[in-house]
């Protein structure tokens, strides 16, 4: 409610208040967007003087105020989203180490299906090496390991796994062989 004086309205603290948290805080439109209103729109909305509005906001140090609070609400959004984001990488992790878990398993499934006439061709052999290799980073990248060592490992030993994996191959091929089985190449 607002008093005359010497033909001045006289703002009550009420106004004041409700005033300051119109340009401060605003308010929240049915939107869901926070909405500041200028020293204009609060002159206009509570029948005073831009003029009044500028020297009460000046005095009280509104701008100040509204930009500290500005600052506070954005780091508690970045804060929420940081949190929303955190708990989607969980979830998304999760899922990625689960999708290596599978692949790993079907590889560990084709290759120790010994019941299967067919063998794998030293080419297939360095393929379902790669697969799990890749796999293998998938997972650990999920986990938030580091891959970097896996590289160099995997540069590193790639000529003896494929030695390994061809005497493997003879090996197989010696055993069929003493069993009367027939030639796998």
């Amino acid at each position: 409610m607002t008093q005359e004086t010497n033909g001045y309205k006289k703002i009550s603290p009420d106004q004041k208040t409700q005033m300051r948290d119109c340009y401060v805080t605003g308010y929240i439109e049915n939107s869901g967007q926070r909405r500041f209103l200028s020293l204009e729109e609060i002159a206009v909305r509570f029948d005073h003087s831009v003029h009044t509005i500028r020297k009460l906001a000046s005095k009280e140090g509104w701008k100040q105020q509204k930009d500290k609070f500005e600052h506070t609400l954005q780091q508690e959004l970045d804060e929420k989203r940081l949190k929303q984001f955190a708990e989607e990488s969980k979830k998304f992790d999760v899922e990625c180490v689960s999708i290596a878990k599978s692949v790993l398993q079907r590889i560990k499934v084709k290759l120790g299906d010994s019941s299967r006439s067919e063998d794998f061709t030293p080419q297939q052999l360095d393929q379902i090496g790669g697969a799990a290799l890749k796999i293998q980073k998938f997972a650990k990248l999920a986990m938030g390991e580091t891959t970097d060592h896996i590289q160099i490992n995997s540069d590193i030993n790639e000529h003896d796994s494929f030695r390994r994996a061809m005497e493997l191959l003879d090996q197989l091929e010696g055993s069929k062989r003493e069993s009367g089985s027939s030639v796998t190449h």
